[in-house]
């Protein structure tokens, strides 16, 4: 018996708890009094059958833009229950319950919406400072192409660009994609492709809260590059693997660019290559032991090399392929590292010469091999 008692007050309190709460949540909205809405249930219903009654010719649907309308016409339940369909929520109720319920989704919705709104534009100035010193003017740039993808800058959507100024006082732009999977797959420290400098920690940070705020405005950034599974084109194969070498020269400490190389008409090829031939066997004064340790066993990375068929060929890929190969003998065949570096130093000061650009990132190396 006392079991039984003690159940039923359980659920009388657990009901009463409940019809309290469901009340609370009914009328908060009118306890506000925003608007000089009714304040009370008794002032809203005696002021609700003042009002004319509107029949469905002439019915608007209430909004967030102009809810109070739900208190300029006496709405019959069935109107209402329309109303409440539109909008999609439960349906249940008298008409007191239907026109709370109505009323304080979109009296609240409208509020959230602002608040959204601000909020949002607050994510969307910090998202706009993250993009760095470049984002509206990309020329101030010092590379001008992205290190991994090899596209130009100019050509980088803006939901993607990413620039910071380093501590060489230069400015160095990204697609951001390139940068935060160089991030995420380097081990230890992260340094700049381009002059293989450690990127700060806040410029590291910068990096991720904007992939994070990518995440939540539209467009997404999707942080996950695809390595395509088919062929690669001819051109292609061929950019990827300048950029492999030029990479590997700045592993070696050196600071290169491969647009430097890219940048290069046909003209220019033919120049360039004339250079390093001509630094390799005369202007530098190697002596043949130097050229075997760069290039073992016998110091002649143009071996092979038709100087010839170059200047007769039209076909600027298959010149950069043939001149790239060379680079690549030079610079990775060395007997230990010092070796590899100084055949880097070689092939960094013959592009100076041919490359304004480069020249003036590297104006040292430019005054040594000029004549």
């Amino acid at each position: 018996m006392n079991k039984t008692a003690s159940k039923n007050l359980n659920t009388t309190s657990n009901n009463e708890s409940n019809d309290t709460m469901d009340e609370y949540m009914s009328n908060i909205i009118l306890k506000c009094n925003f608007n000089n809405e009714p304040a009370t249930m008794k002032e809203k219903q005696k002021k609700m059958k003042k009002l004319n009654k509107i029949d469905n010719v002439n019915i608007v649907i209430p909004t967030i833009h102009n809810y109070n309308v739900l208190f300029q016409h006496n709405y019959n339940i069935q109107q209402l229950k329309e109303f409440i369909k539109f909008h999609k929520l439960k349906q249940s109720g008298n008409k007191n319950e239907l026109l709370n319920r109505l009323h304080n989704y979109l009296k609240f919705s409208f509020y959230i919406i602002k608040i959204q709104k601000i909020y949002r534009g607050h994510i969307q100035r910090i998202y706009n400072s993250l993009h760095g010193p470049a984002y509206q003017n990309r020329e101030i740039c010092t590379n001008a192409n992205d290190f991994f993808t090899m596209d130009e800058l100019i050509t980088i959507p803006n939901n993607l660009f990413f620039s910071y100024k380093d501590v060489d006082n230069f400015v160095y732009g990204f697609d951001v994609i390139s940068l935060y999977n160089l991030i995420t797959k380097s081990n230890g420290e992260v340094k700049n492709p381009y002059n293989r400098i450690k990127i700060p920690d806040e410029v590291l940070a910068k990096v991720k809260l904007f992939i994070r705020l990518s995440k939540i405005l539209d467009p997404q950034v999707d942080t996950i590059i695809k390595t395509p599974s088919f062929e690669v084109t001819y051109q292609k194969g061929i950019e990827l693997k300048i950029l492999d070498v030029f990479q590997y020269m700045d592993s070696l400490g050196n600071y290169s660019n491969p647009a430097w190389f890219l940048d290069l008409d046909r003209i220019k090829l033919i120049r360039y290559m004339r250079e390093l031939i001509d630094i390799w066997d005369y202007r530098a004064q190697i002596t043949p032991e130097t050229k075997r340790a760069i290039y073992p066993p016998n110091g002649d990375p143009f071996n092979g090399f038709s100087f010839v068929q170059l200047c007769h060929n039209h076909d600027i890929y298959f010149m950069r392929k043939k001149i790239i190969e060379v680079i690549e003998k030079i610079v990775t065949s060395g007997l230990d590292r010092d070796n590899k570096s100084l055949g880097c130093y070689y092939v960094l000061g013959a592009l100076t010469i041919v490359n304004s650009n480069a020249a003036m990132a590297l104006p040292w190396l430019f005054q040594t091999f000029v004549y």
